[in-house]
């Protein structure tokens, strides 16, 4: 039950937030193709007793990087490194696994970004690399309005911050990078 509500909690902030905006023709997909997808996954996991949040999620992640043949598996490998990293750094498990679910939603907001802008083989125009900026900030919204994820938002929207102040699309620096 929870792996569902968490699938479709992203799918129906995504589609809230960006609506008809949402571009995954560059993959050939439709947005309620992930929909009927993602339903399927659920429903046939849950009636093995196999599927968790984490799998619903992965799922989710998988239709993202599907955005661009070039970031394949980025999302899984992004959570894998982060599960590491942060077991490494002694967080307390809940920590990890909510770390770790972020790190699979992180990108989720490029589904806002036209694939033209992420495929162009040239220098992008400054509107097209603040459209690319904001794919955070559009990860985070769309986060922020599922009452199951919203505590993932902030962490998600934060994944290009630097510590020196450099990244986007906050330009947070030191402690107010978590």
């Amino acid at each position: 039950r929870e792996a569902t509500e968490l699938a479709t909690a992203v799918l129906d902030g995504a589609i809230r937030h960006i609506g008809s905006r949402i571009d995954l023709s560059g993959a050939g997909i439709k947005p309620q193709d992930v929909a009927r997808t993602l339903t399927a996954v659920g429903i046939a996991g849950i009636a093995q007793g196999k599927l968790g949040p984490g799998p619903a999620l992965e799922a989710v992640a998988s239709f993202v990087d599907l955005k661009s043949p070039f970031t394949l598996g980025h999302s899984r490998e992004v959570a894998a490194l982060s599960e590491r990293a942060a077991g490494a750094l002694g967080f307390e498990p809940e920590a990890v696994t909510d770390l770790r679910r972020a790190a699979l939603l992180h990108d989720l907001g490029r589904v806002a970004v036209s694939n033209g802008i992420w495929e162009k083989g040239a220098a992008l125009s400054t509107t097209e690399w603040e459209r690319v900026r904001l794919h955070a900030y559009q990860s985070e919204r769309i986060l922020a309005r599922s009452r199951v994820l919203e505590p993932l938002a902030r962490t998600a929207g934060m994944h290009h911050e630097r510590q020196d102040g450099s990244g986007y699309h906050r330009g947070a620096s030191g402690a107010q990078v978590p």
